[in-house]
């Protein structure tokens, strides 16, 4: 099936609007240029950190929760019965 330039593609498991690096953004520099604060946290520790300032703070406060890939296990032809 193809699909028109102006048509929007399906949303799914491999949508290629479910792709948030690439490209890269620098999520705090964009936030920093609308005039929003924001912090980046690597650990849930530190994410809970900065939510709780979050709430101390007037106005919105953008928190960039790093989350990281974990890549599924590789099937071996053998389960895929060849």
């Amino acid at each position: 099936m193809s699909w028109p330039t102006s048509a929007p593609m399906p949303a799914g498991p491999r949508s290629i609007f479910s792709i948030l690096d690439s490209p890269a953004l620098d999520w705090i520099r964009l936030a920093a240029g609308m005039g929003v604060e924001a912090a980046r946290a690597e650990t849930l520790e530190e994410f809970a950190d900065l939510l709780a300032a979050s709430y101390r703070r007037n106005g919105p406060f953008l928190i960039e929760l790093v989350i990281p890939v974990i890549l599924p296990a590789p099937i071996s032809p053998k389960a895929l019965g060849f």
